[in-house]
Formats: C-alpha cells, sequence, structure tokens
C-alpha cells in the first residue's frame, strides 16, 4: 500500500480550536483519542458515521477537513465503517448545502426529512381543514337562520319595528334626540345606527339589515331591566298576548315571561320564557329560515 500522508487539515482544525485529541474523540463518541491520532496521521480514515460527526463539530465539510484525499488509499473506521471506502462528500454536506440549511434558520431536518413524512403531514392537514369545512356547510343547512326585516330612513312611516329599534339604541346608550322614541326612521335614529355600526365593526349601509339586528338585539329574561324590556313589552301588547295589556314599565317580571311563553308556543319556538334573538326576530317581523335538511 501506497505511504499516505498525514491529514494535516483536521489536526490543524483541532489545534486552531486548541482542543484535545481527547475533547474531539469524546465529542463525536469515539472509543478512545487514538482514532483521532490515527487519522491526523493518515493511518486510516474515520467512517461515514464519524465524517459526519466531525464536520458538525467542526463546521466544516469533508474536504476541508482532510478525507477526500485520503479515504481511497487508507482503510476507515467507526460503526460500519471497515468496508465502507465511499467518498465522504456522499455523507458530509457541502458549502451549498450547508447554505441553504441555514436559510432564514430553518431546520436542516426539514431538507432530510423522507418525502412519505412530509405527505402524510400534508394529508393530515388536508383531512383537518376538510373536515371542518365540511362540519360549517352541515350546520349551515341544518341550522334555523334568522331573516331581519330591512329598515330605512323613513320620515313618513312610523313602524313598531322601528320603535324596538330606537329603544335597543337608547338601551345601549345612543342619543335619539328631542323625539326619543317616536317610531319614526329620522335623522337621529340614522346617526345612531351609523354610529352603532362604526363602533360594532358591522358594515355600514343605509340602513338596518341583518348583521345589525344581530348586534343590536338585547336579549333579556326575568330579573332584567331597562330599555330593551320596554321595547320587549310595547311589542308582546302589539300582538295581543294578554289582557288587560302590560305596563310598559321595563321590568320583566312575572306577566312579562308569561307574555314571551305563550308567544314562543304560538310559534313553535322552545317555550323558556326568555326573549332571545329568535323571539325578537319574530317579534319585530321577521322569520327562520328553516333548514334544508
Amino acid at each position: 500500500m501506497a505511504h499516505t500522508p498525514a491529514n494535516s487539515a483536521l489536526r490543524k482544525a483541532r489545534e486552531l480550536r486548541g482542543w484535545s485529541q481527547d475533547y474531539v474523540a469524546k465529542h463525536i463518541g469515539a472509543p478512545s483519542s487514538n482514532y483521532i491520532s490515527r487519522w491526523e496521521r493518515g493511518e486510516t480514515v474515520p467512517s461515514p458515521f464519524y465524517r459526519q460527526k466531525l464536520c458538525c463539530l467542526f463546521g466544516k465539510n469533508a474536504q476541508e477537513l482532510g478525507f477526500v484525499q485520503v479515504q481511497k488509499e487508507t482503510p476507515s473506521e467507526g460503526p460500519s465503517g471497515d468496508s465502507e471506502l465511499t467518498p465522504a462528500t456522499d455523507s458530509a454536506p457541502s458549502r451549498e448545502q450547508e447554505g441553504r440549511k441555514s436559510v432564514s434558520g430553518r431546520n436542516p431536518l426539514w431538507f432530510t426529512r423522507p418525502m412519505p413524512s412530509r405527505l402524510g403531514a400534508l394529508l393530515l392537514v388536508f383531512l383537518v381543514v376538510s373536515s371542518l369545512v365540511l362540519s360549517w356547510l352541515y350546520l349551515s343547512l341544518t341550522s334555523p337562520t334568522r331573516i331581519w326585516p330591512s329598515l330605512q330612513y323613513n320620515l313618513h312611516v312610523r313602524s313598531p319595528a322601528v320603535v324596538t329599534l330606537q329603544y335597543m339604541l337608547k338601551a345601549r346608550g345612543y342619543d335619539l334626540g328631542p323625539s326619543g322614541v317616536d317610531g319614526v326612521y329620522g335623522p337621529m335614529t340614522q346617526n345612531a345606527i351609523r354610529a352603532f355600526q362604526e363602533a360594532s365593526h358591522v358594515s355600514q349601509t343605509n340602513g338596518v339589515d341583518n348583521p345589525t339586528w344581530e348586534d343590536l338585539i338585547l336579549p333579556s329574561e326575568e330579573g332584567s331591566r331597562g330599555s330593551q324590556v320596554q321595547a320587549l313589552q310595547v311589542q308582546l301588547n302589539a300582538h295581543r298576548l294578554v289582557t288587560p295589556a302590560m305596563v310598559v314599565d321595563g321590568d320583566f317580571g312575572p306577566a312579562t315571561e308569561q307574555a314571551v311563553r305563550q308567544f314562543q308556543q304560538i310559534n313553535h319556538l322552545p317555550v323558556t320564557g326568555k326573549a332571545d334573538r329568535d323571539v325578537w326576530c319574530l317579534l319585530v317581523g321577521g322569520r327562520i329560515s328553516k333548514p334544508l335538511l
């Protein structure tokens, strides 16, 4: 066998860092410092397993550590290394590969991860997204939908639905001007609606649509007090559910609850005695669409 030159590149890299042979052996998992000594003298070369460890430890590739020139002339030692004489560049990263691995701080394992693992991850994401979409579609087809009446600026008509609208605005602290709750959709009501839509991040329109109703309505139940209860009592009186008519005092008491229960029973709603959005939608002249499935 021809004489093999010493691996000065490996030795210089080690000495430049002030590391002993024992230190290098310990950090790559070699049995003893004799391994490092033989590699530096050129008697043997590291197996692919140790070449990879050395490249990672020194931050260099196999060529920079002097393995490429001598690997075909000398035996390699280490795990699976007695008969493994293939070029170290097959297993050690090149500068180009190292550059790709360090882009944006990405994990190098991403580039070496087996293709089936990535396909499995993508398939899992697809299944989760598909499940969510199907669930949403099922709920859309099987859940009732409230369709509220559309209200717009009109100085010539007094509407019970506008009365409710104004009471709800009043309950939320919006100024309706000197006319107060009069059932007329005028300038003050229009200004209050636009201010509410802006504050609630609802699309501003020229009137009151479904999204505005959904956010504006304040549900109530026994014990509730305020303008929203006044609106409820006015609407229940308009539907002539109790005789004599209730006093519009803004106090949700037993009489108000009984009237709500009667309204729910007549309209085939769950009889809870609570004025939720389903109750309100029907009270102001809207409707609840039936599920498609």
